[in-house]
């Protein structure tokens, strides 16, 4: 129980407010900034960015405030939420934590050593049709690098990013350069799917770890035990956190949990100003969606424990909550 209420402060801190809000909060910033309103970048990240910054926002002045739901919950309180993901943020790298990357630095990609690792298994489906779709579409636009290289917009747009006095992200291309369409694609995917998918993996099981107060404390009110003494039911129950805390703390993850009305692929009609191009190809990412939604279904019928965080039907297209 007490290893569970430590990995609950770094879930909520690091993996979840900094690793998928925070970090991509320089990128809608810089879009917006620096990328003409039919930039193709910009139409192909707009969505992404849905509501983003409003949720953000909403979780500094309240969620996060002296006295909000993170103090009244969580051992670490509102200040101490805030320096953990500060301290995870001195590590924090754009290229590091790109998903083959951060699988094999954590040494998890090898599905012999390590079957039934859902999310990794789920995540590569949905990051490969995401990348393929990103890759068409920006085709369309940047023909070769020296398209890439000679665009003023987008040049401006990684640079803002990698200043200093910028978005001063770390371990972009060249240190805010970009070079080839590669490394164009990678950028525009790995933000796609950091809004999307690694945001769904880290916020929509919420309710089912923390719903349950004695499965996943949000705080321990014992010091943990230091012998393998038999402990009692009364003195577990007296760890535990008091009604009001219990009620607030599922009350917060009932909220963040609540389904997607917008789900990753569900692109308007004027995405892309009607661009019929771009429609094709939204028409073949859906199809892709699909076909990964229908084979996690597949898996799902046949485990104990259904894993259903990654399903595209139940993806968010941005951080909206």
């Amino acid at each position: 129980t007490w290893v569970q209420t430590a990995d609950a402060q770094y879930h909520e801190t690091n993996s979840h407010l900094l690793r998928t809000h925070m970090v991509m909060e320089p990128f809608a910033i810089a879009t917006m900034r620096q990328l003409g309103f039919r930039h193709p970048v910009a139409c192909l990240l707009r969505p992404h960015f849905r509501d983003t910054m409003a949720i953000n926002h909403s979780a500094r002045t309240n969620m996060l405030a002296p006295g909000g739901a993170i103090d009244q919950t969580m051992a670490l309180g509102a200040e101490g939420s805030l320096e953990a993901a500060k301290r995870g943020y001195a590590d924090w790298r754009f290229d590091r934590f790109d998903l083959r990357t951060d699988l094999r630095e954590r040494g998890v990609e090898d599905r012999d050593a390590l079957p039934g690792y859902h999310y990794r298994d789920d995540s590569l489906l949905v990051w490969d049709a995401i990348h393929e779709f990103v890759g068409k579409v920006l085709a369309l636009y940047y023909l070769q690098d020296s398209d890439v290289v000679g665009d003023w917009e987008l040049q401006a747009w990684i640079r803002e990013l990698a200043a200093p006095d910028g978005g001063c992200v770390q371990g972009l291309p060249n240190d805010g350069v970009l070079r080839t369409r590669a490394e164009l694609h990678q950028v525009v995917a790995q933000t796609i799917y950091t809004c999307s998918a690694e945001h769904a993996s880290v916020n929509n099981g919420q309710f089912e770890m923390f719903g349950y107060p004695p499965n996943v404390p949000g705080a321990m009110y014992q010091p943990p035990p230091r012998t393998y003494d038999e402990l009692s039911e009364d003195w577990l129950i007296e760890s535990l956190p008091e009604r009001r805390a219990a009620a607030e703390q599922v009350g917060m993850v009932h909220l963040l949990s609540m389904p997607t009305d917008d789900p990753l692929g569900n692109y308007s009609a004027d995405f892309f100003i009607g661009d019929p191009r771009v429609s094709e190809l939204v028409t073949d990412f859906r199809a892709r969606l699909n076909q990964v939604s229908e084979k996690i279904h597949q898996r799902n019928m046949g485990i104990e424990v259904p894993y259903t965080y990654l399903n595209p039907t139940q993806i968010g297209q941005s951080i909206a909550i």
